[in-house]
């Protein structure tokens, strides 16, 4: 059973969280490459998913664990943060903080929208096709290189024992 300290204490932190993410989508609304901007809004939903998970709000935490693989694609992928992108997680955030206004009135956490749901699992999936096909697309412009461009340094041995220290040592790191 959870016990209203415990709630209160969620609620504080939920709404926190849920300020820092919309501060960093506006941020990211008047500069998209702002990296400090989507790393801290990575954190909040990081962190509302997290303690959502902890107080059994298990729709809560879905839709935060979505938004955060979202983000993820932003911070870890350098998918591009566009205005449509900023658009929908700025209505995640919205549809969050009604949420928890309504555990904060009944007690009970809401279902989530389930289009959010896959408005969310859709933009990442055609977030992550765009990446894959701009790598693709950028190593078919660059000139195919040769083997011969770079030879490889050869380092001479002074002597046996050191052939065979070397060779010992490669042995080690195998087996490492």
């Amino acid at each position: 059973m959870i016990d209203n300290e415990m709630l209160a204490m969620f609620f504080e932190e939920a709404m926190e969280n849920l300020e820092q993410a919309e501060n960093c989508l506006l941020r990211l609304e008047e500069n998209s490459r702002d990296s400090e901007a989507i790393a801290e809004l990575f954190r909040a939903l990081h962190t509302l998913k997290g303690t959502a998970t902890m107080m059994g709000f298990q729709p809560l935490a879905t839709i935060a664990h979505q938004s955060e693989s979202m983000v993820s694609l932003y911070r870890d992928q350098g998918v591009t943060v566009t205005q449509q992108g900023i658009d929908l997680l700025l209505q995640v955030v919205d549809n969050l903080s009604s949420m928890v206004d309504a555990i904060e009135d009944s007690g009970q956490c809401p279902d989530y929208p389930p289009d959010l749901l896959t408005r969310l699992q859709e933009f990442c999936a055609t977030a992550g096709q765009q990446k894959e096909q701009t790598v693709v697309e950028s190593s078919r412009q660059e000139p195919a290189g040769t083997c011969d461009e770079h030879e490889p340094e050869v380092i001479e041995s002074e002597s046996e024992e050191d052939e065979v220290e070397a060779e010992e040592t490669s042995a080690q790191e195998i087996t490492v």
